[in-house]
């Protein structure tokens, strides 16, 4: 029989670990032939991958720096089809969590993004917005991803083209969830992994400045 005892702290660990991990971007078949050095992952986050590959050869980087000016956003609602950009949240705080559905990571700051936005819509309404930017191959595939596990408080956007698309080449998503908090003024104050901050505390402190 298992040792109850030792199993029990193994389980929390392995669960909590789950938490920081991140999902790669997926590589071209060719590119698995000659794996490439890639730099090492940031403390305290790993990394995983989708599933059709074996192993991860590159790391959940975020290479934006603090204060700069954040890109244009380039999406699309995934329901109405309408394309959204930055500019439609000028003056509000803006919290940005790119992600794909077969992202076991990208899960649980997703379900937290939709606890925060169903919490605060009235208080944050013209003040912040979360907002999540798919990198899936098709828009189909987020409309149930979302639907079916209830995500729509969060307005959930389409980056058509994925990993190649314009807001993933701007925003040098290598990794998800890959999240950036965007002032009132529209500088980038944050970047990094959502599970890695108080999120709701951060927006609320932009929020007030």
């Amino acid at each position: 029989m298992y040792n109850t005892k030792l199993l029990s702290p193994f389980l929390t660990i392995v669960l909590c670990a789950s938490l920081f991990t991140a999902c790669d971007k997926p590589q071209k078949p060719e590119d698995n032939t000659t794996p490439a050095v890639k730099p090492a992952p940031a403390e305290g986050l790993t990394t995983a991958e989708k599933p059709t590959t074996t192993e991860s050869l590159a790391t959940a980087d975020i290479p934006m720096t603090e204060d700069e000016v954040a890109p244009p956003l380039e999406a699309q609602d995934i329901f109405s089809g309408k394309k959204v950009t930055l500019k439609d949240f000028q003056g509000q705080v803006v919290f940005l969590d790119f992600w794909t559905s077969w992202c076991p990571p990208c899960q649980e700051p997703m379900r937290h993004n939709q606890k925060l936005m169903t919490k605060h819509a009235e208080d944050w309404k013209g003040k912040a917005a979360i907002i999540g930017v798919s990198l899936d191959d098709l828009v189909g595939t987020i409309q149930k991803h979302v639907s079916d596990k209830n995500l729509t408080a969060p307005l959930q956007l389409w980056a058509e083209g994925g990993w190649n698309s314009k807001s993933a080449q701007d925003y040098k998503v290598r990794g998800v969830p890959s999240a950036f908090l965007i002032n009132k003024k529209g500088s980038i104050v944050w970047s990094g992994h959502p599970a890695t901050i108080d999120v709701e505390k951060m927006i609320a402190e932009e929020i007030s400045k």
